[in-house]
């Protein structure tokens, strides 16, 4: 077969140029009939006659060929048909096209990293020109992306739709940045904020909006500018049931196969103004109204005052909520912790910046999202801002209450109440049933459940229980039993964190970190009321004056600032676990310790200050250290020697994920099993 397969393959090129073959054909029969002609001398007789009108006759097919008969087919015929869709003869048409280019697709082919290198210049250079460039894509993490992930899963394994979507989007919006950029050198208008207005223009793209030219009242438009098209990129939400790619009149469509890549499926090339080319054209405008425009940066401003120039920043949609990233708001956050927001160009709402707990599950999800619509080329983890609408307060601004003592029925009220966010710092919590009371739990149980319902994230500070600062406290307040208030607290949280579930709520509305260095303040902040504690000597904290003022007063910003300096410094309560140290062969009851600990695999490892303090105590003579874990009661471990990092790197990426930190500042240690 193998000296055959020439011919096979003239066969395919034949098939898929059959103008150029036959023309290829003719020429060769014209040069080889007229060297024949030349060859006989042009005398009389039979061959040569033949020759030379057969060589005449071959000129006047070339005519036809090249000529007529493409007028007779457009007259004639309306459908073409394709065996597939060849993306890189669409992207080298584009320069043909004068009025208009659509594109209707799940994601599209012509503009991955095989075909964009050509398409895109050709379409901003299109836009450029005078041409509307239309873009239809499937929105991804929609009913219809995963249905069509479901289909073409088993002829593709692997693929992603939402991954495909997200790198078309990406790749069209660097060309957008690039078309607004051209329009700005050349003075026209362009879509998207101004190249230059943010800092997170430049790097992450353009959102979809005119704005004004920029030349001089009396300056001439550049012709170009002055005729320049338009780009849009638009995503639907329903199933499409045909592929479009439309060049001026010409259409090129496939009804979408379930199975099957649109673009392996045959292909339908019609005219825009026959029956068939007027349905789809009909359809695609139904489609378009419908889907919503891809926005990559939004508007957020720092007053609301009327002309204040926007600040263009990055953004993402999770679970119908809108998170901002922007170094802009990052900055002016530092410079004046307490600064509000408005949404949009004009008007709109005041509101308040919350940032995400950078070890939550939502944090995570936003961080890779934010790599799939920008760029995963970051210099830093980003913040991600959820903003909260303000309310007024109902004690005029400015105004400071004093309570003798901390009032925990309105605090417990406030609590069952709160929408946006609540803050509680505190040694331990009498809210939280430090004394044992069951009846008290409960209530805080209630009202806290209430309040993540109303969509609160409630944050809890308290001092960790067995540390060298809990210790200092109960000497302090004389009170040999402070660490059982703050573990009788801990057992309270754990059971409320247990309970999220069942209530339809996310365990990141619930965030419980303990802190090992005695605070300056207690803290009880519910949405725009704070109250402020100073930590009184040898009193409970509860116990002495409050102080209510307003979030965002000079004492709330205050009071604020300084759980937050503590929340970044403490540890995730569900991180730690209450751990019994004791010396090999010794009858002594051993040291209860709340450490950190995580497990790898089937083993446990901890890293602990305090242990390694207790470990430089012991005498030498001493035996090797036994301990007992919460999590396995009953069982006995030994606590190895501290493990060397390069030949434990899972255990330290481990620890930076449930710690959020790349390293825990001191030895890590792994519980062995005593068989």
């Amino acid at each position: 077969m193998d000296r055959f397969g020439w011919m096979i393959r003239l066969g395919r090129w034949y098939t898929r140029k059959p103008k150029l073959v036959g023309f290829s054909a003719l020429a060769l029969l014209i040069l080889g009939l007229s060297v024949a002609s030349v060859l006989t001398g042009f005398t009389h007789g039979f061959w040569p006659n033949l020759l030379l009108n057969s060589a005449g006759d071959m000129i006047g097919g070339m005519v036809i060929l090249l000529m007529i008969e493409p007028i007779v087919s457009r007259a004639a015929v309306q459908i073409r048909q394709h065996a597939h869709l060849d993306f890189r003869l669409f992207a080298r048409r584009i320069v043909q096209a004068d009025r208009e280019i659509r594109v209707l697709d799940t994601f599209s082919g012509l503009f991955d990293n095989a075909n964009g290198p050509r398409a895109l210049p050709a379409l901003l250079d299109a836009v450029l020109r005078g041409v509307n460039v239309k873009v239809l894509l499937m929105s991804p993490a929609t009913d219809a992306s995963r249905l069509r992930q479901e289909q073409l899963d088993p002829a593709y394994p692997g693929l992603s739709i939402d991954g495909q979507i997200h790198n078309n989007i990406s790749a069209l919006g660097t060309m957008e940045q690039q078309l607004a950029e051209a329009l700005r050198r050349l003075g026209g208008p362009h879509h998207g904020p101004a190249v230059g207005c943010s800092e997170d223009t430049g790097v992450f793209g353009l959102a979809t909006r005119t704005t004004p030219p920029t030349l001089e009242p009396d300056a001439p438009v550049p012709a170009q500018v002055a005729h320049a098209g338009t780009f849009e990129l638009r995503l639907y939400s329903v199933a499409a049931p045909f592929t479009l790619y439309q060049r001026d009149d010409a259409l090129l469509f496939a009804l979408l196969p379930a199975y099957q890549f649109a673009h392996d499926a045959p292909q339908l090339e019609i005219q825009a103004g026959s029956l068939t080319g007027t349905q789809i054209l009909e359809k695609f405008d139904e489609l378009w109204e419908d889907a919503r425009s891809v926005r990559r940066l939004a508007p957020v401003r720092l007053s609301p005052t009327e002309g204040t120039e926007p600040m263009w920043v990055r953004y993402l949609e999770l679970n119908g909520e809108t998170y901002y990233i922007s170094h802009r708001i990052d900055t002016a956050l530092t410079v004046k912790p307490d600064q509000h927001f408005w949404l949009g160009e004009r008007g709109g709402v005041e509101h308040e910046a919350e940032p995400v707990p950078t070890d939550s599950t939502v944090y995570r999800h936003l961080l890779d999202q934010h790599d799939r619509k920008y760029s995963p080329d970051r210099r830093r983890e980003p913040t991600f801002y959820e903003m909260r609408p303000f309310a007024e307060l109902p004690a005029p601004r400015g105004r400071t209450l004093d309570f003798d003592r901390l009032p925990t029925i309105q605090l417990l009220d406030r609590l069952a109440a709160a929408e946006r966010s609540v803050r509680i710092l505190d040694t331990s919590s009498i809210l939280i049933g430090q004394d044992g009371d069951e009846a008290e739990a409960e209530e805080f149980t209630r009202a806290a459940l209430r309040a993540m319902s109303n969509g609160a994230t409630i944050k809890i500070l308290l001092l960790a229980p067995t540390t060298s600062a809990a210790r200092e406290r109960a000497k302090e307040i004389r009170d040999t039993h402070f660490d059982q208030m703050v573990e009788r607290n801990i057992q309270r949280l754990r059971l409320l964190a247990a309970q999220l579930p069942t209530h339809g709520l996310e365990p990141d509305r619930l965030r419980v970190r303990l802190y090992d260095q005695l605070p300056e303040i207690s803290v009880h902040q519910m949405d725009d009321r704070v109250l402020v504690g100073f930590l009184p000597y040898r009193r409970r904290s509860s116990m002495t004056s409050q102080l209510e003022t307003e979030r965002h007063s000079e004492l709330g910003v205050y009071a604020v600032g300084q759980f937050e300096q503590l929340w970044n410094r403490a540890r995730p309560l569900d991180g730690l676990r209450y751990v019994i140290l004791r010396t090999q062969g010794t009858t002594m009851q051993g040291e209860r310790l709340l450490v950190r600990a995580w497990q790898v695999g089937r083993t446990w490892y901890v890293a602990s200050a305090r242990i390694e303090e207790l470990l430089a105590t012991r005498p030498s003579t001493d035996q090797s250290m036994h301990a007992w874990i919460e999590e396995e009661p009953g069982v006995e471990f030994r606590l190895t020697n501290p493990l060397p990092r390069d030949e434990n790197l899972p255990v330290w990426d481990a620890f930076a994920r449930v710690y959020s930190a790349s390293g825990p500042g001191v030895p890590i240690r792994a519980l062995e099993r005593v068989w």
